[in-house]
């Protein structure tokens, strides 16, 4: 069984925890900012954002209500400059935490994309 990893939430700096989805992304849970996933790779550039980026990142994951979907924080690749822009949507959740096809930072879910 996943064991659940105390923390401090990448969007709010307060108490939350994690699990493990896979070598790439964790499944967090915040009292502030609700449930949301998150690329390991784009949690270590979050936190360097400025603090409304986080918040609008963390209202998106509390607007997520439908129990059926998960708010899922990836990041794209730009090449000029080679930068990672963040990226947000709401995915179904069986997708959304299930091993991806390829393991890309880029991969998306088809499902019900909100990008913010």
């Amino acid at each position: 069984m996943p064991r659940e990893i105390p923390t401090t939430c990448p969007l709010c700096d307060q108490p939350a925890w994690y699990l493990q989805v896979d070598l790439r992304r964790k499944h967090f849970k915040c009292a502030a900012c609700t449930e949301f996933v998150i690329w390991r790779e784009v949690e270590a550039r979050i936190t360097a954002r400025a603090e409304s980026t986080r918040r609008s990142f963390s209202d998106a994951a509390r607007a997520t209500t439908d129990p059926d979907h998960i708010y899922v924080i990836s990041g794209r690749l730009t090449e000029s400059p080679p930068l990672i822009d963040l990226e947000g949507s709401c995915q179904l959740r069986i997708m959304a935490l299930a091993e991806p096809p390829n393991t890309h930072i880029g991969w998306r879910s088809t499902a019900k994309s909100q990008d913010i």
